[in-house]
């Protein structure tokens, strides 16, 4: 963990243990930095991640203070992820770059504050006061914190779940808000054979257990479904790849292109991520975009119109879910919410797609 975390985390669980009491002054910076054994650059780092969950205020030339929640009537939010620290290759895939900034948007708008924590900080945080109105948990992974999930538990606010999948609701024992993942695969599809495609390779994340998890469908179903839409088994490409590994991304799309005659003209990745790498290996492969070879990304988390050609994805619209769900949570009718609340996607064309594949062969 970095060093300014370690201090972030250390002078958190003072405040939370009330060594730190509310109202409280701070040392001053250099005083503070040697006391930690620390440089000064560190320990702003620190305190500037204090300072945006609202535990302390900075004055000029009077000093740092520790917030005092007990009598405040400002609204609030607590927004929990639960992300790793050090993060994959592709680091705009994470949900929480859309998520976070959809919740902070619909709160600027409704005028209330809101308060972001790492789940693997939540056993040290404090009680949080009246002024604070609900918690939302960010990211299928909070499940396997159950710790931490018992404790907000305990705080005895409203709770919601986003981009989570379907077993989310019983980890967290809370109304979840996400895209239906399985029909808004198969509309990607559907989206392809519209565009003439009747070859596809599909480019899938890790194993058939990742997928049922992520899409609510086995080996058996997959096929099934694809074949209830219109495709035969033998025109079906499938192969998995690590979405942490960019170069297993690139080598599982150059096998899925590489002997097969006649090849897929399209490729469908179940992550925006595997996506922008299936390009490279296509790339390697001489094949181009999307005159040899269409590529539709899934979920809808990157720049994707940045990307060359610009790549046609089904988009889940996480900073509108997001802005939704401070709605949800905020609502009157929260107790009667139910396990699940699906929220819109929608397949966003660019060019990755935009041949008609099927006038392409006829003429």
């Amino acid at each position: 963990m970095p060093r300014f975390l370690e201090i972030y985390t250390l002078l958190r669980s003072r405040i939370a243990s009330g060594v730190l009491l509310p109202g409280s002054r701070l040392p001053a910076e250099p005083a503070l930095a040697v006391e930690l054994k620390v440089s000064r650059k560190t320990l702003r780092n620190a305190l500037t991640l204090l300072q945006k969950e609202g535990l302390i205020r900075r004055t000029p030339h009077k000093g740092t203070f520790v917030c005092d929640f007990s009598g405040s009537t400002e609204k609030r939010i607590l927004f929990v992820n639960a992300d790793q620290i050090n993060e994959g290759p592709w680091p705009s895939t994470r949900t929480t770059y859309y998520t976070y900034p959809g919740v902070l948007q619909r709160c600027r708008e409704l005028k209330i504050e809101c308060d972001q924590v790492n789940i693997r900080m939540v056993k040290n945080i404090m009680p949080l006061g009246e002024s604070y109105k609900g918690i939302i948990l960010e990211s299928p992974r909070v499940g396997s914190f159950p710790e931490e999930l018992a404790l907000l538990r305990e705080q005895k606010l409203p709770m919601l779940n986003i981009a989570g999948f379907e077993k989310t609701p019983s980890a967290c024992q809370c109304p979840c808000v996400f895209p239906d993942r399985k029909k808004a695969f198969l509309a990607g599809v559907e989206h392809l054979l519209r565009r003439g495609h009747r070859r596809i390779a599909f480019l899938l994340t890790l194993n058939w257990q990742k997928v049922q998890e992520r899409l609510r469908i086995d080996e058996k179903e997959f096929v099934e479904q694809l074949e209830k839409l219109g495709l035969k088994k033998e025109q079906i490409s499938i192969g998995f790849c690590d979405n942490n590994n960019p170069d297993d991304m690139i080598a599982q799309t150059i096998k899925l292109f590489s002997g097969k005659e006649p090849r897929p003209t399209a490729i469908f990745c179940d992550t925006d991520g595997i996506a922008a790498f299936a390009y490279e290996g296509l790339r390697r492969l001489e094949l181009a975009i999307p005159e040899d070879v269409a590529v539709l990304g899934f979920v809808g988390c990157l720049a994707n119109c940045l990307l060359k050609p610009g790549l046609s994805t089904v988009d889940f619209d996480y900073k509108r879910m997001a802005a939704f769900a401070v709605d949800l949570l905020l609502s009157p009718d929260y107790a009667g919410l139910p396990p699940v609340i699906y929220t819109p996607f929608e397949v966003v064309m660019r060019e990755s797609t935009s041949i008609i594949r099927y006038e392409m062969e006829r003429d």
